[in-house]
């Protein structure tokens, strides 16, 4: 027991002594492995790839008992309350000091999702709790004051605690959530510790009293102390020594509020990368369970102290040295009842982060952290704290203001600074800067190497690292390892003969927008899909002439004729040529076989020379009356030139002789021989004419004309001695010969559809005179209606 006052002053008053955490720089985007103290979760996509801690160390004083009012930088004298002030308030004294040093560590992150690490750490806390006013006093007095005699001290649940401990440990890190802007990790540390060595004593109750001879009573109860073994070899002999094991993990989680998540990503080398170069957060807010479990150490002495004394004369020890604190109470007490449990709870806490983004790389962090308290001879805890720390947070280098509100009541303004691989710092600017009193301490420093991720670099910004990038001086795409592809139709510019036109690669980028094999800039007829021989352009009838120069594009033809047919190869094309599957005359098309000037559809004796009088025959009189048989109506009859050859007879039995019948070969009236047609035959004449029409240019009947043309064929059919001369007349528009063919057209459909319905076919007379025999004015829309015609007479022999 005669180590636990010395260890404890010597800890508390030892200006080498550290503190766990490094408030503001742990709290960066950059911290690493130093971020996993404040929160395991930290790591998890994390800015840092690889960060190998050498050695981080800091030291934290925090009390409101004894202060200081020199500089830290000034070493104090010998003896250690020469350069200490006090606070002269009744409330119980509180100290604090809590000591750490990050060994060998490092953090490493798998991948935007997983991070794993390992670290080494030495921690040494110690707590002076509840020491009455009265009692700090008459200690810090050194029995100097008389006005302390006879003035009874009453202690209550005072406490002194120290220890020191190894941890080695691994953590994990781990994505569990993310949807839109919403982002969850969670961290795990677990952690092996080694026991170096620990001291406590706690008071139940303890009553004080300076004797006129400057000796003290001292009445104590439930006054229970222990050390572990070796404590006198101090920790640095302990360090090497594994006093006693146990176990631990820390556990936390942090979710980020993402505000614009779909720019967290970028695509390079042909791939989706996550931007891990970047802080990501907007908002995030962090909640951490440390150090749950225990070290184990080695016993030592332990037990009850039977604190009970009238004359404690503590003047015969000198209390500000170590050997004499130590004398005191060898000498002068008695211990029973050793413990047999040298397991020591870890320092239990929990802390609540909030940390948001500002603006790029300023960001405001508020921290509350909070300890578990104990009911244990042995118990060491941080002090309560709540943290704002605006921040400046940048790759290699930081800046970091925390300014701090503590349990005991103070208020701390610090100041870190991250340069490159070096930290220093404090948590208040007086540890450097004394004021008259003060009554808290805090500095850190540290070496580390970090490796952050960085994105690729990409000179020409296509989307391809300049280490791949074959064309790093000029956009291009990942397909062709960065080199350009303007028109998008995967055929690199270097090899693409129409760079800016979308095209395939059997023509070497270049289009085939018809896609006729023919690429368009060989091809004169681009837009209509052509043959290769032709040069891209169509042939439709393949006569070998493309369309755009054939004048009859579905039909074989020949060059000679612009593409179009010549079907009887009388020079005539087919289209001009009224008799197109006979040899004829080059001016008609039709043929003349005997040579008269009459063609052989008009002539009579196709192969007998005639006259145009005689329908082309040969002038002749059959019947020998004197008159030619084309003038004569009865060319086989002997007649009279009064009856134009007609026997003086009545041929058609209507009693009408041959001289006066108008038409002797008709039945007629009794008065001139002329034919009787009734008014409804009249009409139905009538309509029929009136209601032939034809398709416009062309020689198809419309439909609206067959019940008319239907009516006209049944009157035909019980009239077999009538005949009807059907003549077919078009207006000017257009070429002549086309005109004069197309009116020859119309008759001859309006002869084929009388006959399929019956009509006796010699019964029907054609002819066809084109634009030849106008009836209008053919310079006014109506006149060409009007000319535009098939007329139709009936004809009596």
């Amino acid at each position: 027991m005669k180590y636990i006052f010395s260890f404890l002053f010597l800890i508390f008053f030892n200006k080498d002594a550290f503190s766990q955490y490094m408030e503001g720089y742990s709290t960066s985007s950059y911290a690493g492995i130093n971020g996993i103290n404040y929160n395991p979760a930290s790591a998890v996509d994390s800015r840092t790839k690889l960060d190998i801690n050498f050695f981080t160390a800091s030291i934290t004083i925090d009390n409101f008992y004894l202060g200081s009012n020199k500089n830290i930088l000034t070493r104090f004298d010998s003896s250690l309350f020469e350069g200490a002030v006090r606070t002269k308030n009744e409330i119980n004294k509180t100290i604090f000091l809590n000591a750490d040093i990050l060994g060998p560590s490092f953090l490493l992150t798998l991948n935007e999702k997983q991070s794993v690490g390992f670290f080494t750490q030495h921690r040494t806390l110690s707590n002076l709790t509840n020491v009455s006013a009265g009692f700090a006093d008459l200690y810090y007095s050194n029995l100097e004051y008389p006005d302390f005699i006879g003035k009874g001290v009453n202690s209550y649940k005072m406490n002194f605690s120290t220890a020191s401990w190894n941890e080695y440990g691994v953590f994990y890190g781990q994505e569990i959530f993310r949807q839109n802007h919403h982002w969850l990790s969670a961290g795990l540390k677990f952690k092996l510790t080694q026991g170096i060595h620990s001291a406590a004593i706690d008071f139940g109750a303890l009553y004080t009293e300076m004797n006129p001879d400057s000796t003290i009573a001292i009445n104590g109860q439930n006054v229970n102390y222990f050390t572990s073994q070796n404590l006198s070899e101090g920790w640095k002999s302990n360090a090497r020594k594994f006093n006693g094991i146990g176990f631990g993990f820390d556990l936390g989680f942090n979710y980020e509020w993402r505000k614009n998540p779909d720019s967290l990503d970028y695509k390079m080398n042909g791939k989706l990368n996550p931007a891990r170069e970047m802080s990501k957060h907007k908002l995030r807010v962090g909640l951490t369970i440390s150090d749950i479990g225990f070290v184990k150490y080695a016993e030592g002495a332990s037990g009850e102290v039977n604190a009970y004394s009238n004359d404690f004369n503590i003047l015969n020890y000198n209390l500000r040295t170590l050997e004499g604190f130590e004398d005191a109470i060898d000498y002068n007490f008695t211990t029973s009842n050793a413990f047999s449990n040298f397991k020591m709870a870890l320092p239990t806490s929990f802390s609540i982060q909030a940390d948001y983004n500002i603006h790029k790389g300023f960001y405001v962090n508020t921290t509350y952290f909070h300890s578990v308290k104990r009911n244990k001879i042995l118990n060491v805890n941080y002090n309560n704290r709540l943290t704002v720390t605006p921040r400046w947070d940048w790759r290699w280098m930081g800046a970091y203001v925390p300014y701090s509100f503590t349990a005991t009541g103070n208020q701390h303004l610090g100041l870190n600074i991250m340069f490159g691989p070096f930290l220093i710092g404090t948590r208040d600017l007086r540890t450097f800067l004394w004021e008259n009193e003060n009554y808290f301490g805090n500095i850190h420093f540290g070496v580390k190497v970090t490796s952050l991720h960085f994105r690729p670099e990409d000179f020409d910004n296509d989307g391809v690292s300049n280490k791949q990038d074959i064309c790093p001086e000029i956009s291009g795409v990942w397909e062709f390892k960065g080199c350009p592809d303007q028109d998008g139709d995967s055929i690199p510019d270097a090899q693409d003969k129409c760079p800016h036109i979308k095209g395939l690669k059997e023509f070497r980028g270049c289009p085939d927008t018809d896609n006729d094999k023919v690429p368009d800039m060989m091809d004169k007829c681009p837009l209509v899909k052509g043959i290769k021989d032709l040069n891209g352009c169509p042939d439709t009838d393949g006569d070998g002439i493309t369309d755009s120069k054939d004048k009859c594009p579905e039909a074989i033809g020949l060059i000679y004729f612009d593409g179009c047919p010549d079907a009887d190869g009388d020079s005539v094309i087919d289209r001009l040529d009224a008799c197109s599957e006979l040899i004829g005359n080059p001016n008609l098309g039709c043929p003349d076989s005997d040579g008269d000037g009459i063609y052989n559809y008009a002539d009579s004796c196709i192969y007998v020379f005639g006259s145009h009088q005689n329908n082309g025959c040969p002038v002749k009189d059959d019947d020998g009356d004197n008159i030619i048989n084309n003038l004569d109506k009865c060319p086989q009859l002997f007649g009279t030139i009064l009856s134009n050859g007609r026997p003086l007879e009545d041929q058609d039995s209507d009693w009408v002789h041959n001289l006066i019948n108008k038409y002797p070969g008709t039945p007629g009236d009794s008065l001139a021989g002329c034919p009787i047609i009734e008014e409804e035959e009249k009409e139905i004449i009538d309509f029929a004419i009136k209601n032939l029409h034809f398709e416009t240019g062309e020689n198809v009947i419309l439909e609206e004309s067959f019940p008319s043309l239907d009516a006209l064929a049944e009157l035909l059919q019980n009239k077999k001695l009538w005949k009807l001369l059907l003549e077919g007349h078009t207006d000017n528009s257009g070429d002549p010969q086309e005109n004069l063919i197309l009116s020859k057209k119309r008759v001859e459909a309006t002869k084929r559809y009388l006959v399929q319905k019956g009509v006796i076919e010699n019964n029907l007379i054609l002819k066809y005179f084109g634009e030849t025999q106008p009836i209008a004015d053919n310079s006014t829309n109506e006149g060409r209606r009007m000319n535009r015609r098939v007329v139709m007479n009936l004809i009596f022999n």
